[in-house]
C-alpha cells in the first residue's frame, strides 16, 4: 500500500468512526498509565484512533475496492423515460434499470448530494414543463436546469453538503485553443503500445473536465484491433457531480475489479448486450469515470458490429491511459486558437501550409454570401469521379458573429471549382439567411467569420468506415464588412395576404397535388426570393417535382431567371406559419424585372414603391 493511499483513506473516517475509536475500542479498565502511574486518556484516544485507522487500512486492497452496490442511487423500471410514471397501459415492456452515480461511494457526502439531486430531477420533471422565462446562470448550465425552482433546489443541496457547482464551461475558438490553454497533449502513458487520435476536451471553471478521444492499440498480444472511442471524466471531490451511469437489465452486467499496471484500481461494468462498458476509479482527490466503446464501429452514424472486446482487451486499454491528469489553465489568449501576432483583417492568410483567402462578401436585405479561396498544400489528394473533381473539403466549425446584427438562421456551405485548372485549389461558398428578412444586413456592420478544423474525408466502401486522409486543427479568423456595392433594395409582389394556387401540397395518400395557401408576402431581392405564408412547412411545399415548373423571374427583355428552393423553416413553436427562400441562378437586376411567374402559371407584377 502506498502512503498516498493511506492519506486518501483517511478522508472517509468521519466523526462517528473517530468517536468509536476513542471511546468504544477499549474497555474502561484497560487504561495506559504515564510515567507517574496516572491514567493518560489522551494517549489512549490517540492510540485508539491509530489502531482504528490501521484496522481500516489492513487489507485495504479489499476495503477500498469499489463495488457497484456502493454507487447505486436508484432502482427503477421505465417504459420510455424515467420521469414518466408507469401505469397499466404502459407497464408491459418496462425496462428494469439501475442508476449509479460517478460521484463516489455511499459513505461520502458527494454520494448523498448526487442521490438527492437525482431523485429531485426525476420527480420534478414529471409535473413541470420548461419555463421559457428562466435564464440559467452559466455556472449551473451543466445541470440542465429549466426553472428557478430547480436552481433554488440545486443551491440548497450545494449549501447542505458544502459542495461547489461544476461551473461555466471554458469556451475556445477550437479544440487546439482549449488543448493549448490546458497544456494537454495526450491521455496515454509514455511508451505504451497505442496511438491517440482526435483528442478533445470539455473543461469547466471548477476544474471538472472530460476528454474525448479514439485509441488505436498496436497489433499483438490479442489486443483489440479496432479504433476505440473513449470518454474519460475527472471530477473533483468538492464538486457536485450529476453524472450517472444507467444499467438496463442490471442482472446482465458483469462486474469485476482490475488494478492497472500503474496502480489504479478500477471497477469495471460490462454487458455483452451493449456496445460500451464503464470503468470507475477513486483517485482520492477526484473520481475518474470512463465510457469505452466495446464494439467495432462500422461507420459514423452509430452503427456497430457484433464483434466485441473481451475482458482482457478492456483491461489492456486501461493499462495504456494516464489517469494522473490534472491540467492547469494557462494564458487565456491561447483559447483563441490563433498564432501569436495573427491579424484577422488580412484577406489572405496562410497557416501550416493551408491558405484561405476572403474573396468576396455580398449581401441583400435577406441573404448573405461569403466566398473563400482555398489552397491546399502540395501533394494532398483530390479524387475524381465521372470527370468531376471531389475535394471532400469541409470546415468542422463555421461561426459568424456580429455585435449589432439581427439573428441569423443556420448557415450552409459547399465547395466549387475555382476554374484555374489546379487540383489543390477551390472556392468555398458560405450562405445564410436572416430570421427576420425585413431588417437590413448593413454593409458597414463589423462581422467576424471563424473557420476551424479543415479535413478531407473518403469512404472505404467495403467497411463503410470514415478514413481521414488529411487534417489540420487550425483556426482562420476574418473580420470583414459586406461589399459596399451590395444592393439592399427589394421588390414586393403582394399588398395583403392572398390565397394563391401556386402551391404543391402533399395529400393524405402521400401524392402531390395543387392546393392553395395564404401567402403573406413575396419579396424579391438581388440574390433571393423570400416567401412568407400562414401554412406550416409540414403541409405546404413550394418546391416542384418538375424542373420546368420552377418559379421564374422574367426581365423586361424577356430573359428568364430560374429560381430553385434553397431554404425554409417554421417561424414559431405553434407551427402556424413558415418562410421559404429561393435562390436565382444569377444575380437579379431589380431595375429590369418585369414580373414573377409562379409554378402554376400565375403572374405577379411588382408593386409600386
Amino acid at each position: 500500500m502506498k502512503g498516498t493511499d493511506m492519506v486518501y483513506a483517511m478522508q472517509y473516517l468521519d466523526d462517528e468512526k473517530i468517536h468509536q475509536a476513542e471511546y468504544g475500542a477499549f474497555s474502561p479498565g484497560n487504561f495506559y498509565r504515564d510515567e507517574g502511574g496516572r491514567k493518560n486518556p489522551r494517549r489512549i484516544f490517540l492510540l485508539a484512533a491509530v489502531i482504528a485507522l490501521a484496522s481500516v487500512l489492513v487489507g485495504c486492497g479489499v476495503l477500498y475496492v469499489l463495488h457497484r452496490q456502493q454507487l447505486r442511487i436508484a432502482d427503477r423500471e421505465i417504459y420510455d423515460m424515467p420521469w414518466v410514471e408507469l401505469s397499466e397501459e404502459n407497464e408491459i415492456g418496462a425496462i428494469p434499470q439501475q442508476v449509479l452515480t460517478t460521484s463516489g461511494p455511499e459513505d461520502s457526502k458527494r454520494y448523498q448530494a448526487a442521490k438527492e439531486w437525482n431523485e429531485f430531477e426525476v420527480s420534478y420533471a414529471r409535473d413541470h414543463d420548461w419555463d421559457e422565462t428562466f435564464s440559467c446562470p452559466s455556472e449551473y448550465e451543466r445541470y440542465g436546469l429549466y426553472s428557478q425552482e430547480m436552481a433554488d433546489k440545486l443551491e440548497e443541496i450545494l449549501d447542505k453538503y458544502d459542495l461547489q457547482p461544476i461551473g461555466a464551461r471554458v469556451v475556445s475558438q477550437g479544440q487546439k485553443g482549449i488543448l493549448d490553454y490546458l497544456g494537454l497533449e495526450t491521455v496515454l502513458r509514455p511508451g505504451v503500445p497505442a496511438k491517440l487520435n482526435d483528442l478533445s476536451v470539455d473543461y469547466y471553471e471548477s476544474g471538472y473536465f472530460t476528454v474525448f478521444c479514439n485509441i488505436q492499440m498496436e497489433a499483438g498480444e490479442d489486443r483489440w484491433p479496432y479504433s476505440t472511442y473513449v470518454t474519460c471524466t475527472f471530477s473533483g471531490k468538492e464538486i457536485l457531480d450529476d453524472g450517472v451511469l444507467i444499467l438496463d437489465y442490471p442482472d446482465t452486467w458483469e462486474e469485476w475489479n482490475y488494478t492497472t499496471s500503474s496502480g489504479e484500481n478500477f471497477l469495471i461494468l460490462y454487458s455483452p448486450e451493449y456496445w460500451e462498458c464503464y470503468a470507475i476509479y477513486d483517485r482520492g482527490d477526484a473520481m475518474v469515470s470512463l465510457t469505452i466503446q466495446t464494439a467495432q464501429a462500422l461507420y459514423t452514424d452509430n452503427r456497430y458490429s457484433e464483434n466485441q472486446m473481451n475482458r482482457q482487451q478492456v483491461e489492456q486499454l486501461l493499462d495504456v491511459m494516464d489517469f494522473t491528469l490534472d491540467p492547469v489553465p494557462g494564458n487565456p489568449a491561447l483559447l483563441s486558437g490563433l498564432p501569436e501576432g495573427y491579424d484577422s483583417t488580412q484577406r489572405s492568410q496562410t497557416i501550416d501550409g493551408y491558405t484561405v483567402e476572403l474573396k468576396s462578401t455580398v449581401s441583400d436585405r435577406n441573404k448573405a454570401q461569403v466566398v473563400l479561396g482555398i489552397t491546399l498544400p502540395d501533394g494532398k489528394p483530390v479524387s475524381e469521379e465521372d470527370g468531376q473533381k471531389y475535394w471532400g473539403l469541409k470546415f468542422e466549425e463555421i461561426s459568424l458573429q456580429c455585435g449589432n446584427a439581427p439573428y441569423l438562421s443556420s448557415m450552409s456551405a459547399h465547395e466549387q471549382d475555382d476554374g484555374d485548372g489546379l487540383d489543390n485549389t477551390l472556392e468555398y461558398v458560405i450562405e445564410w439567411y436572416k430570421e427576420e428578412p425585413e431588417e437590413n444586413m448593413e454593409a458597414g456592420a463589423q462581422w467576424t467569420l471563424t473557420l476551424g478544423q479543415m479535413c478531407q474525408e473518403t469512404f472505404n466502401n467495403a467497411l463503410e468506415q470514415h478514413e481521414y486522409l488529411w487534417k489540420t486543427d487550425t483556426i482562420w479568423k476574418f473580420d470583414f464588412t459586406f461589399d459596399p456595392d451590395s444592393d439592399y433594395r427589394s421588390l414586393e409582389f403582394l399588398s395583403a395576404p392572398t390565397e394563391l394556387p401556386a402551391i404543391v401540397v402533399e395529400t393524405a395518400d402521400g401524392s402531390d397535388d395543387w392546393g392553395t395557401a395564404t401567402v403573406r408576402s413575396i419579396t424579391l431581392h438581388t440574390n433571393s426570393l423570400h416567401i412568407l405564408m400562414d401554412e406550416p412547412l409540414g403541409d405546404v411545399d413550394f418546391s416542384s417535382w418538375r424542373e420546368e415548373t420552377n418559379p421564374k423571374v422574367v426581365l423586361k427583355d424577356g430573359t428568364s431567371i430560374v429560381l430553385r428552393m434553397d431554404r425554409g423553416n417554421a417561424l414559431d413553436q405553434s407551427n402556424t406559419s413558415c418562410q421559404e427562400n429561393w435562390k436565382p441562378e444569377t444575380a437579379i437586376p431589380l431595375d429590369q424585372v418585369d414580373y414573377l411567374l409562379l409554378i402554376d402559371g400565375t403572374i405577379l407584377y411588382p408593386l409600386e414603391p
